[in-house]
């Protein structure tokens, strides 16, 4: 069985005959034997026997458990033919779901460094009477963890931290479960680091506020590792898939770290969402904030979906005005505090959802920037976009499907047009890549 492509997972692609196979461990340029194993629908899904013949695009993968955790799906392959393959996807997404012709070409930027890029992991941790704490990411498509002691996408300072804690929390026989909400019980570990400054967060994830024990696991942590400046208890009572709850206990220094983005102080709390890739991302904002300076006319910039402003305020920092609008409470708040630190006085943050405001700010001679979640703009919000036609757009995506779907709307009837495409690599070593594009009003 020859391999020609890969899903939107990292599972190989094959054909025999007129009949699609999807085998887990196949790259483009395998030839394997397979075994199929069941069917659902029209496809088939086989198992890997073994390799015929390698693909040229293969290499070792430095993860000890690669073939066993489902946090990375693409370190089996050569990093500039991962590129290469994310960025085809994104092509076949424009062209099919968003029904996208005479496309400029694709600026693609790669990752300057495509390992121990990440300032942030979440850990689910689970103790077990044989092996003591088991600590990793999920086996793909279940709910087991897989335990790991190093990751090779995380910083190194943050492997090192981890360690340390999973030594501490064994050695003290701790209960430890990411589905008990149980006193006692630890649920997940949070880890963040900030690139400039270096200060890490620790964060531990339970059901009930955790017992004095962990204010000793602080202390000790603190004297093992000088750069951590955060040490927070995040209370999450519910049994649901959703990580995080609202309450939120210092156990040692701040509730926050300092991170350095785009030449502006940032403060970065447990649940706030910031760029796990800080170089690239800089990147990204960097040419947004090209885009809206060469746009002169422009009245004001419209910031949907702001966060803690990461765009928002360097773009102000142009002397532009700029209003954000965010709907996540803290987000909002470190956004003020934020704005305040970096004596930013061009720039407004509004608390809300976005579909709700952006209809009474955007007027036609705004510019409006959308960084949205991966499931893109809301029907609302697009019809806000089409009836208020801005004259310039820049959309900043995770996920090309959805990027496309929202294209096709936008780009319907000529009304606006695709002025320029990049991709940088915010994730490597995984299917995920981040697309910005620009648009203006066809008319304008």
């Amino acid at each position: 069985m020859f391999c020609h492509d890969l899903d939107k997972l990292g599972i190989g692609i094959c054909k025999f005959e007129s009949i699609v196979i999807f085998v887990h461990g196949l790259i483009p340029g395998d030839l394997a034997e397979v075994t199929c194993t069941y069917k659902k629908g029209n496809l088939w899904y086989a198992e890997l026997n073994k390799l015929i013949n390698k693909s040229i695009y293969r290499r070792e993968p430095p993860c000890k458990v690669f073939n066993d955790c489902g946090g990375c799906s693409l370190q089996q392959i050569d990093y500039k033919y991962q590129v290469q393959i994310k960025n085809k996807s994104l092509l076949d997404n424009l062209q099919r779901i968003g029904s996208l012709t005479n496309l400029p070409a694709i600026n693609s930027i790669s990752s300057s460094q495509i390992y121990n890029y990440r300032n942030k992991a979440i850990i689910p941790v689970r103790a077990n009477k044989q092996t003591g704490i088991i600590s990793g990411y999920y086996r793909p498509g279940s709910h087991e963890i897989v335990n790991i002691e190093n990751c090779p996408v995380i910083y190194e300072d943050l492997n090192s931290v981890f360690i340390t804690i999973k030594s501490i929390i064994n050695n003290k026989g701790l209960k430890a479960d990411p589905d008990s909400i149980e006193k006692g019980y630890l649920r997940h570990i949070v880890l963040k680091q900030a690139y400039y400054t270096g200060e890490i967060q620790v964060g531990f994830i339970s059901g009930h506020p955790l017992n004095d024990e962990f204010n000793s696991i602080a202390i000790e942590l603190s004297r093992n590792f000088p750069q951590i400046v955060s040490i927070v208890n995040n209370i999450q009572p519910l049994n649901t898939n959703k990580i995080f709850g609202i309450t939120t206990n210092v156990l040692y220094g701040r509730e926050y770290i300092f991170e350095l983005f785009c030449n502006l102080k940032f403060i970065i709390g447990i649940q706030t969402f910031f760029q796990v890739n800080i170089k690239e991302a800089q990147r990204a904002i960097d040419l947004i904030r090209k885009d809206v300076k060469a746009n002169v006319t422009t009245n004001k910039v419209i910031d949907a979906y702001s966060g803690i402003g990461t765009i928002s305020l360097p773009v102000s920092s142009l002397g532009i005005e700029v209003i954000g609008i965010e709907q996540n409470n803290d987000s909002y708040n470190y956004s003020l505090i934020n704005k305040a630190n970096n004596s930013l006085n061009s720039v407004e943050f509004i608390h809300g959802d976005v579909q709700n405001h952006l209809i009474d700010l955007l007027s036609s001679s705004d510019y409006l920037i959308v960084d949205p979640p991966r499931k893109g703009l809301s029907e609302k919000v697009l019809k806000t976009i089409i009836t208020k036609k801005p004259k310039h757009i820049s959309y900043l995506s995770c996920n090309s499907a959805t990027l496309s779907r929202d294209l096709k709307i936008l780009c319907n009837h000529n009304l606006y047009f695709l002025r320029s495409i990049y991709t940088f690599d915010f994730f490597p070593q995984t299917t995920h890549l981040e697309s910005l594009v620009f648009l203006s009003l066809t008319t304008s």
